[in-house]
């Protein structure tokens, strides 16, 4: 259950800003159809319900016997949605739960139907879309910024996901329907 039936408009309000950047990441992933466009769906739909249960989430008495399974997934996201700038290894997402990271690798990939490197990356690239496409940082500076080691594996890993390189993709966003955005 949720503390409101409502969500107000706000530019000053972080939950409703990560609210409306995820809403738009949904409607791009739906529009640019490739061979991740579920799995980036699938991060812009958690990544939703990630903040609204932590902004208006109220916990019910009596959860049953999925309570340990819910907060250990609601832990791993939210570690993960919070520190994708950082260094993360499997190890280290494996410690924040005390996992052993060979049953950690098993546990996600059965909950999440991915990979834990790819469900990382993907939620790293979408977050870097904002910087390419609204600042004028370089693509090696967004690239350390959101988490990757360097401009070629964020280039690389771009590449897989939208089957272009960042910079091309900047170029295309920035002037849609003629209007710089820079």
């Amino acid at each position: 259950s949720f503390s409101t039936h409502t969500v107000r408009s706000s530019q000053n309000d972080p939950v409703y800003i990560s609210l409306c950047t995820s809403i738009a990441q949904m409607i791009l992933h739906t529009i640019k159809s490739d061979s991740c466009t579920r799995m980036k769906l699938i991060s812009a739909v958690t990544s939703i319900l990630i903040r609204l249960i932590e902004a208006y989430g109220v916990k019910n008495v009596d959860e049953g016997k999925n309570d340990y399974l819910r907060q250990q997934i609601s832990t791993i996201l939210n570690y993960l949605n919070d520190h994708t700038d950082e260094k993360i290894t499997l190890s280290s997402a494996a410690q924040v739960l005390g996992f052993h990271p060979q049953y950690f690798s098993v546990f996600f990939k059965k909950h999440f139907q991915y990979t834990f490197v790819d469900y990382l990356t993907t939620l790293r690239i979408n977050k870097s879309l904002n910087d390419l496409i609204y600042s004028d940082r370089s693509i090696t500076e967004i690239a350390l910024r959101h988490g990757f080691s360097s401009h070629k594996t964020y280039s690389a890993a771009f590449r897989k996901a939208y089957g272009i390189t960042p910079s091309e993709y900047r170029k295309a966003r920035q002037f849609d329907n003629g209007n710089a955005y820079l």
